[in-house]
C-alpha cells in the first residue's frame, strides 16, 4: 500500500518558515487534543535531513495519533530535496506556510543561530558562516519549487503579522484550510512563545544545542523535554526575551534591497500586497 493511503500518514504539513510564529501554531494545535502530532518532538526532519531512515521510522512518530495527523516543520519550506520527498511520500497533502517580514526573519534566525552556539560575531560575519540565514528568507523562490510538486490549492500561505494582530481569526482560516473546527486560543498563548534568548556563554550554549541534537537523533525525545521541564534550557541558552539586540536600520536597508524582488514574487503568489516588507 502506498504510504499516502496508509491511515497513519499525514494529511496535512506545516512546511515554514522558521521565526515566523510555527512554535506558537504546534502549541495551540497540541492544545486542541483533536489534532495528531509527532510523539515527543516538534520537529522530526525527515523530508529534509533524515530521508534515509525511510517512511517507516517518520510514520512511527504518529502511531495511535488522533486524526487528521500533520507535522509543524519549518525547515522543509527551504530545502531543495523537500517538495519530491513528500510528493513520493505523501502524495497530495495539504501544506501552509507561515511567512514573516524576511528581513526581520532572518535577523531572528541569526538571534536563534546565536543562541544556540552555532555561529559567533556580527550579523553579516554570521550569514558569512551560515548563509541560509538569508536564503531561507527568499520565500517566492521557495514556494515556487513546491509549486512544481503540488497544485496551488493544496498550498496556503499565512502571515504571522495576521496571527499577532487577531489569533482567533487566524487559527479559524488554518483550521478551516486543514479541515477541523477551530478551538479557544488558551491564554498561555496570548503573549509570544519561543521568542529568542542570548547566551551567557557561547560554548556552554554550544554543548547544550549538541547535546540535545545527538538525544534528539538517538530518539530520546523525553530526555530533551525532561531537561526542558528542569530549567537546563534557560542555563543553556539564556532567558527568553532578556535585552534581545535589534536589526538596525542600515542593515535592514541592505535586506530589504536583496528581497525585493522575491517579495514582490510572494505578493503575486498570495494575491496580497506587502508594503511594510518593502520599508527600508
Amino acid at each position: 500500500m502506498p504510504v499516502a493511503e496508509r491511515p497513519q500518514a499525514p494529511a496535512f504539513l506545516v512546511i515554514g518558515s522558521q521565526r515566523a510564529g510555527t512554535t506558537w501554531l504546534h502549541e495551540y494545535l497540541a492544545s486542541l487534543g483533536s489534532v495528531g502530532l509527532p510523539q515527543g518532538v516538534k520537529e522530526t526532519f525527515f523530508f529534509d535531513r533524515q530521508f534515509e531512515r525511510g517512511p517507516g521510522w517518520y510514520l512511527g512518530h504518529f502511531s495511535g495519533a488522533a486524526q487528521p495527523r500533520g507535522e509543524i516543520a519549518p525547515t522543509y519550506l527551504h530545502s531543495l530535496e523537500a517538495p519530491a520527498r513528500v510528493r513520493e511520500t505523501l502524495g497530495t497533502v495539504k501544506l501552509a506556510c507561515l511567512l514573516r517580514d524576511p528581513a526581520e526573519r532572518s535577523f531572528s534566525l541569526y538571534l536563534h543561530e546565536q543562541r544556540k552556539g552555532r555561529i559567533e560575531g556580527g550579523f553579516w560575519e554570521a550569514v558569512r558562516q551560515q548563509p541560509e540565514i538569508v536564503e531561507s528568507s527568499y520565500y517566492g523562490r521557495h514556494l515556487d519549487r513546491w509549486l512544481q510538486f503540488f497544485a496551488p490549492e493544496n498550498l496556503r500561505i499565512f502571515f504571522q503579522e495576521d496571527l499577532d494582530r487577531d489569533p482567533e481569526a487566524f487559527v479559524r482560516e488554518f483550521c478551516g484550510f486543514i479541515g477541523i473546527d477551530a478551538g479557544p486560543v488558551p491564554e498561555m498563548l496570548r503573549a509570544r512563545v519561543n521568542e529568542g534568548s542570548v547566551p551567557t556563554n557561547r560554548k556552554l550554549a554550544k554543548l547544550g544545542s549538541r547535546s540535545a541534537d545527538l538525544l534528539r537523533r538517538a530518539g530520546l525525545y523525553s530526555a530533551v523535554n525532561l531537561a526542558k521541564r528542569a530549567g537546563l534550557k534557560q542555563i543553556f541558552f539564556g532567558r527568553e526575551g532578556n535585552n534581545l539586540p535589534r536589526l538596525g536600520t542600515g542593515d535592514r536597508e541592505r535586506l530589504v534591497g536583496m528581497f525585493r524582488r522575491d517579495i514582490e514574487l510572494v505578493e503575486r503568489l498570495s494575491g496580497r500586497a506587502l508594503p511594510g516588507w518593502k520599508q527600508a
